[in-house]
């Protein structure tokens, strides 16, 4: 089904660490907010190791790629680049 073709096709990133946090949000309409990625800079921020995922909006105003992006945060890292930066920073 679908969830094992997306599993077939997802590019692992190999880490070290299994204290990970990861936020989803599910989307959204026009008018709604960026919970999740806001959830995963307090969760950071209070000092949890985050791996954010996340892309561009298809239906609100910003998806999370969106909002890293505006950030500053490099979105376009290989695997090897995101496990570099998940051991470095967290």
């Amino acid at each position: 089904g679908l969830a094992s073709t997306m599993r077939a096709l997802a590019v692992p990133v190999q880490c070290d660490r299994n204290d990970l946090l990861d936020t989803a949000g599910t989307g959204g309409g026009r008018t709604t907010f960026n919970v999740s990625t806001t959830a995963a800079l307090i969760a950071a921020g209070a000092g949890c190791a985050v791996a954010k995922h996340g892309n561009r909006s298809a239906t609100g105003l910003s998806g999370s790629a969106d909002v890293l992006e505006a950030l500053g945060a490099r979105i376009d890292l290989n695997a090897g680049a995101v496990a570099r930066c998940i051991a470095q920073v967290g």
